[in-house]
C-alpha cells in the first residue's frame, strides 16, 4: 500500500479539479472530496491510502498539475 500525504496548496489551485480527481482516483464520496480539499486549503495534513504505488505517483503527480503539494511513501503493511 502507498500513502499519499497532501501538505499545502500553492496560488490557482484547481479546487473542484482537486475535488474531482480525489473522488475517482482515492474513491472518497463529494462529501469526503470536498472537506479534504478544504482541509488541505487550510494548511491541514491530508493523507491518502492508495492501494499500489502507481496509483500513488500517478495521483501525485496530477494532483502537482492542479497546484497542491503532495508527495507519496510505501506503507508496509503487518
Amino acid at each position: 500500500m502507498a500513502r499519499v500525504v497532501f501538505t499545502g496548496w500553492n496560488p490557482g489551485l484547481q479546487k473542484v479539479s482537486l475535488a474531482k480527481l480525489l473522488r475517482s482516483e482515492a474513491s472518497l464520496s463529494l462529501k469526503e472530496a470536498h472537506e479534504y480539499v478544504c482541509r488541505i486549503m487550510e494548511r491541514e495534513v491530508v493523507t491518502v491510502d492508495m492501494p499500489t504505488t502507481e496509483a500513488a505517483e500517478d495521483l501525485v503527480a496530477r494532483a502537482v498539475s492542479l497546484g497542491a503539494i503532495v508527495t507519496s511513501s510505501t506503507v508496509e503493511q503487518r
